[in-house]
């Protein structure tokens, strides 16, 4: 299945430490030109949704919805997040397939 793939990139990335989550943490990497992929989980409020979109949009980051819930992230990375930025090109084109095969 494409989202235990897509779990297990975050996974690599995080222990990489390559990986912000949490909102505030996404903002800063995003608006300081480290961020190359915001991923909101599918459960993510409508506010923390629309302030991604606009940081992202305003930084010129792209925003995938992930299809997965902040359980399933919790599930990998130990803690529920609704909003993870990818600080590695590498990650980034990795999970940017990964989803790509999973709509």
């Amino acid at each position: 299945m494409e989202s235990e793939k897509v779990l297990s990139m975050l996974s690599l990335c995080r222990r990489a430490g390559k990986l912000s989550y949490g909102f505030d943490s996404v903002k800063t990497s995003v608006l300081q030109g480290e961020g190359k992929l915001c991923l909101l989980a599918c459960d993510a409020s409508e506010k923390t949704a629309k302030e991604a979109a606009y940081y992202c949009q305003r930084a010129g980051v792209p925003l995938r919805h992930t299809g997965l819930s902040r359980r399933d992230i919790a599930s990998k990375l130990h803690r529920e997040y609704a909003v993870l930025c990818v600080c590695d090109d590498g990650f980034a084109s990795g999970l940017q397939k990964l989803l790509a095969c999973d709509q």
